[in-house]
């Protein structure tokens, strides 16, 4: 009787086209050489299931910004939205990881503008003034006639600004990852000298609310991390569907 391991590779990968994706994970999880192996199934399988069955993690980044307690400038709060796709990128050959890359929603709101600048999924913050940065992401179903059959909150986090300022004290940059729920991370990176084309933003936000306040930090979004786990049980739960008559309402007030 023949173990796995000692058949042909080919032989393997053939075996593994066969499996449901959960007895893949199965079977892949159970040690290093099978994980490296067959996680280039695993990357065929999820990218089958984005590209053809329309799944798919969209984030919905708010950032409320409230006026400073010393200032003697009356000012209401306001927000900057940032909306973004994840654009499957690889499964991690050693951690089974299914890793996306964050790209800025089209105008039709269901596909990702890939060769967007990092400006378009930054905001800026600034270090006196108080900034609340809530992260939700859904899980979410899109036919190929480009219609949302189901959607599904997914995970959620608030940034504390205050804990991001101290961290960059003595530095220029940092990296960091906001934990969305068990098994699902959002990466992110901030800058408090920020390159040539990340002024952008600044400047989008100075024209935007006309203000121009103390030392701003960049804060970007790049990559999201989830386990393959957590990919089975977003689609193994229970969906909303909206009705035909409350798509389109849905579709630009969900993300």
């Amino acid at each position: 009787m023949y173990r796995l391991s000692k058949l042909p590779i080919e032989i393997l990968y053939i075996i593994a086209s066969h499996l449901s994706i959960q007895d893949l994970i199965n079977v892949a999880r159970l040690n290093i050489w099978y994980g490296y192996r067959l996680s280039s199934v695993l990357s065929e399988r999820i990218k089958e299931l984005v590209e053809k069955d329309g799944w798919r993690i969209h984030i919905d980044v708010l950032a409320t910004f409230h006026a400073s307690s010393d200032s003697n400038i009356p000012s209401f709060p306001y927000s900057t939205e940032l909306l973004l796709l994840g654009e499957f990128s690889r499964v991690n050959p050693v951690t089974l990881t299914l890793e996306f890359l964050m790209c800025p929603l089209d105008d039709i709101g269901f596909g990702a503008v890939k060769d967007a600048p990092v400006s378009d999924r930054s905001l800026v913050m600034y270090e006196k003034s108080r900034t609340t940065i809530n992260i939700v992401a859904y899980f979410a179903q899109i036919s190929s006639n480009q219609r949302l059959q189901h959607v599904n909150q997914a995970g959620g986090t608030l940034l504390n600004d205050r804990v991001l300022w101290e961290k960059l004290k003595g530095v220029k940059q940092m990296k960091g990852a906001a934990r969305m729920s068990a098994g699902f991370k959002v990466n992110y990176e901030l800058l408090v000298e920020p390159k040539t084309e990340m002024l952008a933003v600044i400047e989008k936000h100075i024209k935007s609310h006309r203000m121009i306040l103390d030392r701003p930090a960049i804060l970007s979004f790049h990559t999201i991390y989830v386990t393959p786990e957590w990919w089975i049980r977003q689609m193994e739960t229970p969906f909303f569907s909206p009705s035909e008559q409350q798509q389109d309402c849905l579709v630009h007030g969900l993300w």
